[in-house]
């Protein structure tokens, strides 16, 4: 009998999805292949202060599996206890098991029980109690899955949580209030370079990551082929893409997989084991953090010697090394630091474990070490120069393949702006006499630096101002991103202040760490 703490209210939604055919077919509209649909966000509904989202049902045809998942979010100080999924009547899921243990989405344990009866026929997840596991309150949220035979017919779907001892019933007949959905919606279905993943271009003129906001309109948007030392140049480094489900907390994705954005190929040559001919496409696994192995950040991380058959399968220590890759957008000369993390896999030597690291496919180090009895993550850092415009980065498992091997996260790759570093001369074109006490001033730039670079405009770190001329504040349309060279001479220069006549200052400090200077007044250079 599981002991539960204290509550002070029970808080339940009901939710009926009534089925047209036979057999209930949930499927995503996915056109591009990104990893993002257009059917919207899953199901949604609240009861007290307790919200589910992305409640979805997804056919996963190979395994013949119907995958239900549910995010639940308790927005008061009332910690849930269990939640309970509905069943179709006498039929049990097919995993997890009935008395296992189920580790969630956010890492907290739950005592399942599939089937039963109380509080109807449904699985049920019991949160353990016990000291470490967090507890659901106060605006956290979790996701819970678990997966039945597809063939099995959906009359209605009901969600009831505990947090006390009341319970709270929402009941729907209408299919219209529950929009089936495959998680994450798509803001340009038919372009795989454009949904939620993506970073913002600042200069394309697309939403590229349909957060509504275009090119410079969106803070977080980047310049192609400028050093940005805040920007970091590998997508998912973290493996937190594709999310691992399956109850053993690991999982393989085949080369190609939209949200996974490495490239995976087999390092091993070996495709025939146990009378087993290897998968064509190679496999990357993602885990979830089994055996209580906690990634370098995040909630999951890759292992380079990854498996054949999945975590359903009868293969053990298969020849299943890998090597990834990205392909980096890159400036010819500039250097960049790279970091990861990796660990040797627990209870292993140093022969599973050879990591090899290649920039544009020049071996830059290779690390063995022995694993311990628990995960144990280093922290590794390259400074790496690009000759190209299009550098690969690869990382690649060396060692014994028998499905044992390296664990891979956190990895970043940031531009570094070189020092010493070339000068950004403010410069005045010329001023119109405007009559009446009334000039304006011609202001261009020159940017000596074979790269882009950003100054913010920023009272606290004045480095790049305009004052005087009878006009307040520091900020008059001077520009803060540079690009290389001169800006055209007037009347196509980079920007135009209106003043009167006494000194307008336009102070500048450069990349070399100097400020210069450009003035304009009554006495400048007429246009």
């Amino acid at each position: 009998m599981l002991k539960y703490m204290k509550f002070t209210s029970i808080l339940a939604i009901l939710v009926s999805l009534f089925v047209i055919s036979p057999v209930w077919s949930i499927r995503c509209i996915d056109n591009d292949l990104d990893g993002f649909n257009i059917s919207g966000n899953g199901c949604n509904g609240f009861s007290g202060c307790v919200n589910f989202t992305n409640i979805t049902f997804q056919n996963i045809d190979v395994l013949n599996l119907t995958v239900v998942t549910v995010n639940v979010t308790v927005n008061c100080n009332k910690a849930l206890s269990y939640i309970a999924l509905s069943l179709p009547p006498g039929k049990v899921a097919s995993w997890p098991a009935d008395n296992s243990y189920y580790y969630s989405y956010k890492n907290r344990k739950f005592e399942v029980e599939n089937p039963t009866n109380n509080p109807f026929y449904s699985i049920k997840f019991n949160l353990e109690s016990n000291n470490g596991n967090p507890e659901l309150k106060n605006g956290e949220w979790d996701v819970l899955s678990f997966g039945i035979n597809k063939s099995y017919n959906f009359d209605f779907f009901a969600i009831q949580v505990k947090a006390g001892t009341q319970t709270y019933l929402y009941n729907t007949s209408s299919l219209g209030e529950c929009i089936l959905g495959c998680g994450i919606p798509d803001c340009n279905d038919s372009n795989y370079n454009i949904n939620p993943d993506m970073i913002e271009n600042c200069s394309n003129g697309i939403d590229d990551n349909c957060d509504g906001l275009i090119d410079y309109n969106d803070p977080n948007c980047y310049i192609e082929y400028t050093c940005d030392p805040n920007l970091n140049l590998i997508f998912n480094g973290g493996f937190e893409r594709p999310i691992v489900t399956n109850p053993l907390k690991w999982d393989v994705f085949p080369n190609g997989t939209p949200t996974l954005r490495w490239n995976i190929e087999w390092q091993s040559n070996q495709t025939l084991y146990k009378g087993v001919t290897r998968p064509d496409i190679a496999l990357i696994e993602i885990q979830h953090s089994p055996f209580d192995w906690i990634p370098a950040e995040g909630y999951q991380y890759a292992e380079l010697d990854s498996d054949w058959d999945g975590p359903g399968g009868s293969l053990n220590g298969e020849p299943a090394t890998i090597k990834i890759y990205q392909n980096v957008k890159t400036i010819p000369g500039a250097t960049y630091l790279l970091t990861f993390s990796s660990s040797p896999r627990p209870l292993t030597n140093s022969s599973n474990n050879i990591l090899e690291l290649r920039w544009d496919d020049s071996v830059q180090a290779i690390i063995s070490k022995n694993g311990s009895s628990i995960i144990n993550w280093s922290y590794y850092a390259f400074n790496l120069t690009a000759t190209k415009n299009l550098t690969k980065l690869q990382f690649a498992e060396l060692g014994i393949p028998d499905s044992l091997g390296t664990f891979l996260d956190n990895v970043s790759l940031r531009c570094i702006i070189p020092s010493p570093r070339a000068p950004i001369l403010p410069i005045l074109e010329c001023v119109d006499d405007y009559g009446n006490g009334s000039y304006l001033a011609h202001f261009g730039y020159d940017n000596k630096n074979n790269y882009t670079i950003i100054i913010n405009i920023s009272a606290v770190y004045p480095y790049n101002k305009i004052t005087g001329g009878g006009l307040s504040g520091i900020n008059h349309g001077q520009p803060e991103i540079f690009l290389p060279g001169r800006t055209p001479y007037y009347p196509n220069n980079s920007f135009n202040v209106l003043f009167d006549g006494t000194n307008l200052v336009w102070t500048l400090t450069g990349p070399d760490g100097i400020t210069r200077t450009a003035t304009a007044s009554a006495n400048s250079t007429r246009c």
